[in-house]
């Protein structure tokens, strides 16, 4: 890779927004060209590695999201989830597989800054928006996942920051939806077995909206009826209140003479 190719990749954090949305995107496995999809038999050979890596993390007790960083059609790196392991929330896949190529002596020699500006990321789970940034810092090329993210994901399903201007980073292509079934079939797996006391959820019994109409006339007549035999009326309360004076008094008077 000669100069000149560095510094058009290296230029993309200037770019702005109309400019990025142009050249970089993100779409579903569906949505490939002709061109694209010639290598998705290939694509989906690197995904099945990350399958592999977090059915391991599965069995770790971690949640099963894994990935795999492909360089030049030869995986590079492996991760998955170490949150629980190292008890250190941002150890996500993503991360946990930067960490063997930011350590690698030989890789870091040899490709410097320029290597993961060739490389593909192939992950079972949209990434979160904190790995989505760091993935645009590193200058990743693409990135497969298989489920989407819906609470924290930042390809697509919370925020975009692939598409995104960031300082120093590099925008990037997503395409999501690649061995979908089998990443949500990792998480259920995980979920189901954390909850194995979990209570069997009550189905709800569909009711007649007649039935809860007169159910609810029937309620309110019977409060009705509790009321009015509950009521008092105002002069009701004003002879209570003089029997209570004239016992008042009577007393007083009492107290009075037997002093």
């Amino acid at each position: 890779m000669d100069s000149s190719d560095n510094s058009n990749k290296s230029c993309c954090s200037l770019m702005n927004q109309d400019e990025i949305n142009k050249q970089y995107c993100t779409k579903s496995v569906e949505e490939l060209n002709e061109l694209e999809k010639l290598e998705l038999q290939n694509h989906i050979k690197f995904m099945k590695e990350a399958v592999k890596e977090g059915e391991k993390a599965l069995k770790e007790g971690e949640v099963p999201v894994a990935c795999v960083i492909v360089h030049n059609n030869q995986i590079i790196a492996r991760g998955s989830n170490k949150t629980n392991i190292k008890k250190n929330g941002t150890r996500h896949a993503e991360l946990e597989a930067f960490d063997q190529i930011f350590l690698n002596k030989e890789l870091n020699e040899r490709f410097k800054d320029t290597l993961l500006v060739e490389c593909d990321l192939y992950v079972t789970v949209e990434p979160c928006l904190m790995c989505a940034g760091a993935l645009s810092l590193a200058k990743i090329n693409r990135v497969f996942f298989g489920c989407h993210n819906d609470k924290f994901g930042g390809n697509g399903s919370v925020y975009s920051l692939n598409l995104a201007p960031i300082s120093n980073g590099k925008p990037y292509n997503a395409i999501s939806g690649l061995l979908k079934d089998d990443a949500i079939h990792l998480l259920q797996l995980f979920y189901n077995q954390e909850n194995t006391k979990a209570p069997v959820p009550n189905k709800r019994k569909r009711v007649d909206p007649e039935v809860l109409k007169k159910e609810r006339e029937e309620r309110l007549s019977k409060m009705d009826n509790e009321v009015n035999n509950y009521n008092i009326t105002t002069s009701d309360v004003a002879d209570n209140q003089l029997i209570l004076n004239i016992t008042n008094n009577n007393i007083k008077n009492l107290e009075s003479h037997d002093s």
